[in-house]
């Protein structure tokens, strides 16, 4: 909890606020481990919500492996970026985009569901019966295959 403050304080005394949270490939979500949710960890969220509410020029990135249920968070947040575990230069990528400096033409490379209740068992490969994939899916998504929303313009943030 004293962490959030921390984040609180700082975003409090900044024009735009950044909070990073996602997954660690040294953690979780890896082959031989199996992430619980689609969901960010709790303490994610609870970071995300507090910083977001002490300024609302805040740009949330998600550094991930896979897509994440973002429910809890959706319109709470100036901008979502999300960007995958890269390299040794991503720290200098994110920066040169939220800067303005270069102007990606991203776009999400997955589905991303709004929850769990729209996969099928985790031991049931069959992608066409299960109208799974962007190929096959019918049912609402949160962002679809190929979705971006997000231009970002140095000084201005926006969904």
């Amino acid at each position: 909890m004293e962490a959030i403050q921390q984040a609180v304080e700082a975003a409090r005394s900044t024009q735009v606020s950044v909070v990073v949270v996602g997954n660690s490939p040294y953690i979780n979500g890896k082959e031989e481990i199996d992430r619980p949710s689609l969901l960010l960890p709790p303490s994610q969220v609870e970071l995300v919500k507090a910083v977001c509410e002490a300024n609302p020029n805040t740009v949330v990135v998600i550094m991930g492996s896979y897509p994440f249920a973002l429910q809890e968070l959706k319109g709470i947040a100036r901008a979502i970026v999300y960007m995958t575990h890269a390299g040794q230069e991503l720290g200098n990528a994110l920066a040169d985009v939220l800067l303005g400096y270069y102007a990606p033409a991203g776009r999400l490379n997955m589905t991303w569901y709004e929850d769990e209740s729209q996969l099928p068992d985790i031991m049931d490969y069959d992608i066409i019966q299960n109208r799974m994939t962007y190929m096959y899916h019918e049912g609402p998504v949160q962002y679809a295959f190929g979705h971006c929303l997000a231009r970002i313009r140095a000084g201005s943030f926006f969904v």
